[in-house]
């Protein structure tokens, strides 16, 4: 079940990823999963860290957190990518 989308927190840091979509190097935020409330929307590129995994969204994704806090990854639309 969806939420309304609200913008991520600031970013806790920045890391240095290969995105397979742009075939290069970015520096992509990093933010906190306990962070995210449900209604979060992350653009990609971006991580998402929590104790056991980090969840990877590449710049063609983004992250929406559902109404139970699980990440749920959809393919962005082209021109609606920065």
């Amino acid at each position: 079940e969806r939420v309304e989308n609200s913008g991520p927190p600031a970013p806790v840091g920045r890391q240095s990823l290969f995105d397979p979509s742009l075939e290069r190097r970015v520096e992509a935020p990093v933010f906190l999963r306990e962070q995210l409330p449900p209604g979060t929307r992350v653009p990609g590129p971006a991580l998402i860290t929590e104790d056991q995994t980090t969840t990877v969204v590449t710049s063609n994704y983004r992250a929406d957190i559902d109404t139970r806090s699980c990440i749920v990854l959809s393919r962005q639309e082209e021109n609606a990518r920065a």
